[in-house]
C-alpha cells in the first residue's frame, strides 16, 4: 500500500534534497517488505548519496545493505555495510539486528 502511493510520486528529484532523501529511504524499505531486494537496494544506495540527515536513518539503510549484500553471498560488501552501520547507531537501536546479522554472516 505504502510503495503504491509513493510510486505515484513522478519527479521526486523535483523535491528538495532531503525530502528526495526520504522517500528513496521510505522507497526501499517498502521494497524491501516485499521482497524486491534488487530495486530495494537501489533505492536505498539512491537515498544515502542524495543524503540521509539522521545517524539512524543512515544506519537502517547500511544495515538493510548489508543483509541484502550477504543474501547474495558477497560477504565483503556486507561487512563494509554492516560496519558502517555500527559506527552510526550511535542509541545504540539497532543493536540487536546488527547482531543477527552477524550470526548469519558466521554462518557464511
Amino acid at each position: 500500500m505504502a510503495e503504491k502511493i509513493l510510486l505515484k510520486v513522478k519527479h521526486p528529484e523535483n523535491m528538495m534534497k532531503s525530502q528526495e532523501a526520504y522517500y528513496y529511504y521510505l522507497l526501499g524499505l517498502t521494497q524491501a517488505q516485499t521482497h524486491q531486494l534488487n530495486l530495494a537496494e537501489k533505492s536505498l544506495k539512491k537515498a544515502l548519496s542524495t543524503g540521509l540527515r539522521l545517524n539512524s536513518d543512515q544506519a537502517m539503510a547500511k544495515l538493510s545493505l548489508a543483509g541484502f549484500y550477504l543474501s547474495k553471498r558477497n560477504k565483503k560488501l556486507a561487512k563494509v555495510h554492516l560496519m558502517d552501520a555500527k559506527k552510526l547507531d550511535k542509541q545504540k537501536m539497532l543493536t540487536p539486528q546488527i547482531r543477527e546479522v552477524e550470526n548469519m554472516m558466521k554462518r557464511i
